[in-house]
């Protein structure tokens, strides 16, 4: 066997169903990673899955339903175990935060450098939390009161908690090139998401605005980060998945509404009078002038073409005997009898 014919019977065997979905699969993950796409990522996925199944001639409507379900299962492994990988893997960074949101320019209060320390770590110490306020032109630190969230990710449930953060520094009054905070927290064996929030008080109503939020301390292995980016990679998946059976039930629609429109006679012609037969030895389509079977090699006879109207080649009309009258119809012959002529009678 050569290399073409092995390749053309992996193309007919089902492993080349479970690469091609593999491949698919593989596609929609690294797709769904790709978080500059946006929201083209909702239209970019039901798309692929459709048109490339698609176009390696898959047309039955329950096997688009199950590369839906094995695609949406593969996609939503690999790009949580991706997520997982990425989050446990790296070490916590600095965040910043201002009103309105980052980039943050100069001009307006913002906390900067919130970070932990140490990013990574054993279950059950205690980690130091640290931010930087910053007030440009100065103020009283009286009236900022700075918080350090701590949020506990167990599988599905979120349980927060903060800590008021204190100044490294009682007697730098000076915010104008910033001041630092810091809270000590004791951290379990758990996956962490930890921000800072700053509330800013001006004797009559509270302002409150928080840093980014950045995954850490890093106090356990990669399960339960797998556990959150398995939520996550399933609820970001829902939305193209839906729009994908949205397309394979239209696909459904249009092949059923065609067919009831054949069997009620109801089919558009076509612009090709090439309507072609069925065989009569193996029941394959014959395009109309062919001579021969292209599946069985069967020979087909013509049709004798018609010499006259109604006639066939070698049919005559029936020979006259000399003498002899033709019959006259049966209604002349009533009308004859009714007005008492005899139609046998000889002048």
């Amino acid at each position: 066997m050569n290399l073409l014919e092995a390749i053309l019977a992996f193309r007919k065997s089902v492993f080349f169903r479970i690469f091609y979905l593999a491949i698919l699969g593989l596609m929609v993950a690294a797709l769904l990673s790709y978080i500059y796409l946006g929201c083209l990522t909702i239209f970019l996925i039901p798309l692929a899955m459709f048109a490339i199944p698609f176009w390696l001639k898959e047309r039955r409507t329950k096997h688009l339903v199950l590369n839906g379900a094995i695609v949406f299962l593969i996609a939503a492994l690999v790009f949580s175990g991706l997520l997982a990988q990425s989050l446990w893997s790296g070490d916590p960074v600095q965040v910043t935060g201002c009103d309105p949101q980052p980039p943050c320019p100069t001009t307006v209060t913002r906390i900067t450098n919130v970070t932990v320390t140490p990013g990574r770590g054993a279950a059950g110490a205690t980690y130091n939390f640290t931010a930087n306020l910053t007030v440009p032109g100065g103020g009283n630190p009286a009236n900022y009161e700075l918080w350090a969230n701590l949020t506990l990710v167990d599988g599905l449930t979120f349980t927060d908690r903060g800590a008021a953060m204190s100044p490294v520094d009682n007697s730098d009054m000076n915010l104008a090139d910033g001041k630092q905070y810091y809270a000590l927290l004791p951290v379990d064996d758990h996956m962490y998401i930890f921000w800072a929030s700053v509330a800013e008080s001006n004797g009559t109503s509270t302002r409150w605005f928080a840093s980014s939020w950045q995954v850490g301390p890093i106090t356990t292995g990669v399960g339960p980060f797998f556990g959150f980016a398995i939520y996550y990679g399933v609820f970001s998946l829902i939305l193209p998945i839906s729009f994908y059976f949205l397309l394979v039930m239209l696909f459904w629609w249009t092949q059923r509404a065609r067919v009831e429109r054949a069997r009620l006679g109801m089919a558009a012609p076509t612009e090709s009078s090439d309507t072609g037969f069925m065989c009569t030895n193996c029941g394959a389509d014959v395009p109309a002038e062919a001579k021969a079977c292209p599946k069985c090699g069967a020979t087909f006879e013509e049709p004798a073409p018609a010499t006259g109207e109604g006639k066939a080649e070698g049919e005559t009309e029936p020979a006259k005997e000399e003498g002899v009258e033709p019959a006259a119809p049966p209604e002349r012959e009533a009308e004859e009898r009714d007005l008492g002529e005899d139609p046998d009678a000889k002048p």
